[in-house]
């Protein structure tokens, strides 16, 4: 199931990466969506899942800033492609899997 949810983030990035802001990379995208995806299967419930505060720390060890991955949970929420589900810790669902 996890080979099949990377299938889809990938081929969703290759067919929207001309849209993406230029100061998010795809490979940020990737890891962003990868993490909400393991989240999704492996999760017993969804307000058991990843937190916006662990994905950006997960990130920043990475090598991503902070503020970019805020941005790219932004962005990705814009798109329709993850949803907020608790603002209290901030915490997203994806919902392209």
């Amino acid at each position: 199931m996890l080979n099949d949810a990377e299938q889809t983030i990938s081929k969703w990035i290759q067919e929207h990466s001309a849209k993406f802001p230029t100061t998010l990379s795809p490979q940020l995208i990737q890891q962003t969506l990868s993490y909400l995806a393991q989240s999704k299967l492996f999760s017993y419930a969804p307000s058991l899942g990843i937190k916006d505060n662990e994905i950006i720390r997960n990130n920043k060890d990475n090598g991503f800033a902070m503020a970019k991955t805020r941005r790219t949970l932004d962005f990705l929420e814009d798109c329709g492609i993850i949803k907020l589900i608790a603002k209290k810790p901030k915490q997203h669902e994806i919902t392209l899997i």
